[in-house]
């Protein structure tokens, strides 16, 4: 009588290793995709929201023949707290950094400037001698920040900001 063979149906461990690899390496391929993505998503997200703040605020500037001024007086308190005459926006809050005091305006001198740090460190800001651009200078205080964003200004400066680092909330400037 003739013997048949059996041969061994199933996998090798060297092939189900490759298909290990060629998987992970699809899903590195992925996450650096998605990551990418959500950062330029955050980007777009503060940029929209500085250019749509900033229509509310030019509007409060031809109803009222003046820009609306901050919480305080720049170098003399907090700020925390909304711009006074321009009521809270909206905010896309998840698309901002919550590693410093993210969103501050500033007005003086008939200019205003407001700016933001999107959730990629990225520093945006809108102003009204420039429109919406990138913050090339390190984001600090407000005390720092205002003068970058609205340039040379005579008369007080005052400012306002939207998230505050210390005690992780938002001020009634956002909803």
């Amino acid at each position: 009588m003739l013997k048949q063979r059996h041969k061994n149906a199933g996998f090798t461990i060297v092939e189900l290793l490759i298909v290990v690899v060629v998987i992970a390496i699809l899903a590195a391929i992925s996450i650096v995709a998605y990551t990418g993505i959500a950062g330029r998503a955050s980007n777009s997200a503060v940029q929209t929201d500085l250019r749509n703040i900033s229509e509310k605020i030019a509007e409060y500037q031809v109803l009222n023949g003046r820009y609306p001024t901050g919480q305080t007086a720049l170098y003399s308190g907090s700020g925390y707290g909304p711009i006074q005459g321009v009521d809270s926006y909206a905010f896309v809050k998840s698309a901002y950094s919550t590693d410093s005091n993210n969103i501050q305006y500033c007005e003086g001198g008939g200019k205003f400037a407001i700016g933001a740090v999107a959730k990629t460190g990225k520093v945006y800001y809108y102003s009204t001698d420039g429109g919406l651009k990138e913050y090339a200078g390190a984001w600090g205080n407000a005390n720092d920040n205002c003068p970058g964003m609205l340039g040379s200004v005579s008369g007080t400066i005052t400012q306002s900001y939207a998230y505050r680092q210390s005690d992780n909330s938002w001020s009634a400037m956002a909803k």
